[in-house]
């Protein structure tokens, strides 16, 4: 009788390959789902596509030396992860002529800043025309406004009202018309300003905020509360020029931020410029910044601007980079 032929076991190695192939692959296609996610937990995790490629990555290695079966999955994920967002990883700076140049400059300064004032001299000799800072402390406000010697106009520097949830905005045009917004939390406040071109008198509306982190699902409830008020106010302005600034505590992955630029009709300046590791930016190992990292530091803009240059500083002191976008206002 011929022998009986013996199949191999499927072993729990392969099970547990074939269980984080297809955990991978679901987590990517959610991202791409035009779908509620009433979930923090998963919210977060779709804002984090830069680890999620690395590990298709990695899985990629994986199956081709173990379960060469389990290839198709990788092939999926990395055909997924790869388009559309594949433009957030390719630098195409383009310069154009404009009439005028609107040079904005972004920082979450951290509240333990052990470095504030080598920082703010730092701020002070620049040549930004506008800067939107977060985690502005109130132990910090003398030394804060400082920064009025080189940016004559500026909202919550006034010792009645000093840095609403640690927000301050600087700007060295003026500032016509300022509110702030208060959404009946602490944190929630959002700065709005008019800044006026001082050569062709031209209205730019800037929204300024820093948003709860989404550590838990009460925080996150409340961060997609203020990201949808900031969506309303920009849509009912009828001002050609509009901002969104700030440390929104979200990436543009994550499907809070794809609303609040379909809310907004505001597009993000990050698309052409490649990823950005803003936060957590650690000094001592780049290698464990790319891997830990989030991008939530932005800047969204009105179509009618021209989108010239962006770019980044590591700043001592912080865990954020220090961000800029150079800005043109066509004729």
């Amino acid at each position: 009788m011929a022998k009986q032929q013996k199949h191999k076991p499927f072993g729990v190695l392969n099970a547990l390959i074939y269980f984080i192939n297809v955990l991978i692959l679901a987590v990517v296609i959610c991202s791409y789902m035009p779908i509620h996610y009433g979930y923090w937990w998963l919210d977060n995790l779709l804002s984090l596509k830069l680890q999620w490629a690395l590990v298709a990555l990695l899985m990629l290695a994986v199956n081709f030396f173990i379960i060469r079966k389990a290839l198709i999955f990788s092939l999926l994920t990395c055909l997924m992860l790869s388009y559309p967002p594949l433009s957030q990883f390719v630098n195409n700076t383009q310069a154009h002529e404009t009439t005028q140049l609107l040079n904005i400059a972004q920082l979450n300064l951290r509240y333990q800043n052990p470095d504030i004032e080598q920082l703010l001299e730092r701020l002070n000799s620049s040549e930004y025309d506008l800067l939107a800072l977060q985690e502005a402390s109130d132990n910090w406000h003398r030394q804060i406004q400082s920064l009025s010697k080189s940016y004559p106009y500026s909202v919550g520097t006034s010792d009645s009202s000093p840095s609403p949830s640690g927000l301050v905005l600087f700007s060295r045009w003026p500032i016509v018309e300022h509110q702030l917004h208060f959404l009946g939390y602490r944190g929630g406040h959002v700065i709005e300003a008019i800044i006026q071109s001082p050569e062709t008198s031209t209205p730019v509306q800037v929204f300024a905020l820093h948003p709860v982190s989404p550590r838990n699902a009460e925080l996150w409830q409340l961060r997609n509360k203020e990201l949808n008020s900031v969506a309303q106010l920009v849509a009912n302005s009828s001002l050609q020029y509009k901002i969104i600034i700030g440390d929104l505590n979200t990436s543009p992955w994550s499907w809070q931020f794809k609303r609040l630029q379909n809310q907004s009709l505001l597009s993000n300046t990050s698309n052409l410029f490649g990823y950005i590791p803003s936060w957590s930016y650690r000094q001592d190992n780049p290698l464990i910044t790319w891997l830990s990292s989030a991008y939530i530091d932005h800047c969204l803009i009105s179509d009618d601007f021209i989108l010239i240059d962006k770019s980044q500083e590591q700043i001592r002191g912080t865990d954020h980079l220090l961000i800029t976008t150079l800005l043109g206002m066509p004729e």
